[in-house]
């Protein structure tokens, strides 16, 4: 019974090895990924568009989460295609953060988080949304 798990942990970790091989042979570019709002803060009842992006296909899934509590959005993505995901501003107001977790279609292992923040409130501030940054691999 031991013998049989040793033998399958080491099978499991042997093709693991293989498919981080095969996509290193390959030389496909490092994930990498954005998360902006169009704007810094929105007005309750605002439509708040969160745009995202990364460079390869990937499954997404985004958290906002505020004072109001959390909401996850979870989406697979093309490379290289901006995506939308719109939600509305609700009570109670204050800032949200919005966290974008992408995971390589090709190697399950390349895990990159990103986050970006917008305010809900009365009326929206007079400076714009900071620019977006792309991530690095952590």
């Amino acid at each position: 019974m031991k013998l049989r798990l040793i033998v399958t942990l080491i099978v499991l970790a042997s093709l693991a090895l293989i498919s981080v091989e095969n996509a290193w042979a390959q030389n496909l570019p490092p994930l990498q990924s954005l998360v902006w709002t169009t704007r810094a803060s929105y007005n309750v009842g605002e439509t708040v568009p969160i745009l995202y992006l990364v460079t390869k296909p990937a499954f997404v899934t985004i958290t906002v989460a505020g004072p109001g509590g959390t909401t996850n959005f979870n989406n697979g993505a093309r490379g290289s295609t901006v995506l939308t995901f719109n939600g509305k501003a609700g009570q109670p107001t204050g800032w949200r953060t919005v966290t974008m977790r992408a995971t390589a279609n090709d190697n399950p292992w390349e895990v990159i988080t990103v986050r970006t923040s917008f305010n809900v409130g009365q009326s929206p501030p007079t400076w714009g949304s900071p620019p977006p940054t792309f991530s690095a691999p952590a």
